[in-house]
């Protein structure tokens, strides 16, 4: 599939042919393409004319249309436990909740940060739903029946947030890419250690623009604004925890091992002895 700026183009890979083209399916640009986990012939389509909207590849027009009246949408998942359950980012700091069984109106609309919403992700472990935002911080909230969210997670980054995904059959580990211009690298944290990245994934001069594990294996997948499409291997990340420089260190009674370096004190460290 192929979005620029208002148009809609699916390909047939197998065939190797075009299969449909939806032509002015927005009045401005169309920021993301979601495919439905409920069926594998829908996807929808986010934009900033403050719709999404939902295509099935049999049809020629929109079989549902999600809108609001305050700003465009930047970014969109279904929740992989409860695939009617969708999250939309908004422009305005704002996330939505929708029922696609019932797409009349949204279940739920709170404003979680003050600047725009760049990206989301549901986690297929625990069902946490991460965001990530311009206005420099990544939060993670929690959601309860009935649509209410609790925020169990609040990173703050040096810069704006690209791209937020949780690792795969992970409940606590995510990837961030970020906005600035100098950062050219992908980064794995984690909820538990959240101060600092676990690994760091480069290679590119410039932006990253998407990334992916791909098929649960250990090789990662990552665009750029350079034009470069680059697979690597796990073991070709950088892991800055481990050449901190340790000015102390002990045991806990879980026979953990915690270091401390004058740089980044009081941050602690834990790592499981075998």
């Amino acid at each position: 599939m192929v979005n620029t700026e208002r148009q809609i183009t699916v390909f047939d890979l197998e065939g190797q042919s075009k299969m449909l083209v939806y032509k002015d399916a927005h009045d401005r640009m169309i920021n993301k393409v979601v495919w439905d986990l409920n069926n594998e012939n829908c996807f929808l389509t986010v934009s900033s004319d403050k719709q999404m909207k939902l295509y099935d590849n049999n049809s020629e027009t929109a079989i549902i249309t999600l809108t609001n009246q305050s700003d465009g949408y930047l970014d969109a998942k279904f929740s992989k436990q409860h695939p009617n359950l969708l999250a939309a980012a908004k422009d305005n700091g704002e996330i939505e909740l929708w029922d696609m069984r019932a797409p009349s109106f949204s279940l739920l609309q709170r404003r979680i940060h003050i600047g725009s919403v760049s990206s989301l992700d549901w986690n297929s472990a625990n069902n946490l739903l991460l965001s990530g935002s311009i206005d420099r911080h990544i939060k993670a909230h929690r959601l309860f029946t009935g649509g209410a969210l609790e925020q169990v997670a609040d990173i703050g980054s040096y810069t704006g947030v690209g791209i937020v995904k949780w690792q795969q059959n992970e409940e606590f580990t995510f990837d961030v890419s970020f906005m600035q211009h100098s950062e050219t690298a992908v980064f794995k944290y984690n909820l538990l250690l959240p101060n600092f990245p676990v690994a760091v994934y480069r290679g590119h001069s410039d932006v990253v623009t998407d990334f992916a594990w791909i098929n649960q294996s250990s090789y990662l997948l990552t665009s750029s604004r350079d034009c470069n499409v680059i697979m690597r291997h796990k073991i070709f990340a950088a892991y800055p925890l481990l050449s901190v420089n340790t000015v102390g260190m002990g045991f806990t009674l879980n026979n953990e091992l915690v270091h401390y370096n004058n740089k980044f004190f009081p941050k602690v460290l834990y790592m499981w002895l075998a």
